[in-house]
């Protein structure tokens, strides 16, 4: 499954650092941008533009949501992760300066967001190689294992009693 991710660099290009290394998936009705990133790329990795003054071989796609809005989008295949790298209000010569100084890219740290929404949304984590014991089940502590929690963490959940 293609995941949507929008990066550091474009939340701060849209005011919403406080939501980096979050799926703001959730969140898209807050900026016509992020609306346009989650419906439109959702449909499509790629678009029918891309941005002049890049190489078209680096396959970053323009992204156009109401006027003026506009951001710019790049699709990891090897990961399979569509990424919203930045936002402006319709200058893309903000695009390709950033790009020439080598600021138009998907950080390691992103990377590392990306491993674990993908980590949540498959319901691994730690605990399958980690069991623990959980104390905070009401009458038997419980071993949990995946996305198995404790009724206290995760309600109505299996859990595996020692």
């Amino acid at each position: 499954m293609t995941l949507l991710w929008v990066t550091r660099a474009a939340l701060a290009d849209l005011k919403l650092e406080a939501l980096a290394g979050s799926d703001v998936s959730r969140v898209s009705n807050r900026h016509p941008i992020l609306d346009a990133c989650y419906s439109k790329r959702a449909e499509s990795q790629s678009a029918t533009q891309q941005l002049e003054g890049i190489p078209h071989s680096q396959g970053i796609w323009n992204l156009h949501a109401l006027n003026p809005h506009r951001g710019i989008t790049w699709y990891d295949h090897e990961k399979d992760v569509v990424f919203l790298l930045a936002y402006s209000p319709h200058d893309y010569a903000v695009f390709v300066r950033r790009f020439r100084a080598g600021q138009l890219a998907s950080s390691a740290r992103e990377y590392e967001d990306v491993a674990q929404q993908r980590r949540e949304l498959s319901g691994l984590n730690d605990d399958i190689l980690n069991p623990r014991k959980c104390e905070s089940s009401a009458t038997v502590p419980c071993v949990t294992w995946a996305v198995r929690r404790c009724r206290q963490h995760r309600p109505y959940s299996d859990v595996i009693f020692p």
